[in-house]
């Protein structure tokens, strides 16, 4: 019986010896898990930040287009009537 007792310990090491590393990889997979969603959310926060940031460039881009767009169509015509006015201005004048 005296013999059996040490035997039992020495298991009993052995066993915790093998459960410690296991627990300690169920351990570290929780982690990770948890820094993985971090990481996500992270992620998807600088990624909606630069789409907030893209819009209003594109937004910009766009307004800028069409008001080149818009004076070239108009240019011309503004271009005419000012050069009536000039010519009513100068006829007034004379």
């Amino acid at each position: 019986m005296a013999a059996s007792k040490p035997s039992l310990l020495a298991l009993e090491k052995r066993l915790n010896c093998a459960q410690n590393p296991y627990k300690s990889l169920q351990r570290a997979c929780v982690v990770a898990k948890a820094l993985r969603r971090e990481l996500t959310k992270i992620t998807q926060y600088f990624s909606d930040e630069a789409n907030r940031l893209n819009n209003p460039l594109r937004e910009v881009d766009t307004l800028f287009t069409e008001a080149e767009r818009t004076l070239r169509q108009n240019l011309p015509y503004t271009l005419r009537d000012l050069e009536k006015k000039r010519k009513t201005s100068n006829n007034r004048a004379d």
